[in-house]
């Protein structure tokens, strides 16, 4: 959930999203549903493509630094 002052814009809105990793590919979908009337940003869908150029997966809980 997003909560904004009314004085720096009032905007009020829930999100949902999920996203899913393949391979050297990735996509996330995420909605956006206004609390508020007449808010540009009502029922937004938003994507997201990824894709990872190196080819080599990360591994978990090593630094390579």
């Amino acid at each position: 959930y997003f909560w904004e002052h009314y004085t720096k814009g009032n905007r009020k809105y829930f999100t949902l999203g999920a996203g899913v990793r393949y391979s050297k590919f990735a996509l996330d979908l995420s909605y956006l549903i206004a609390n508020t009337q007449q808010s540009p940003l009502a029922n937004t869908l938003r994507f997201t493509l990824g894709f990872r150029f190196d080819g080599k997966p990360k591994k978990e809980g090593v630094d390579e630094g």
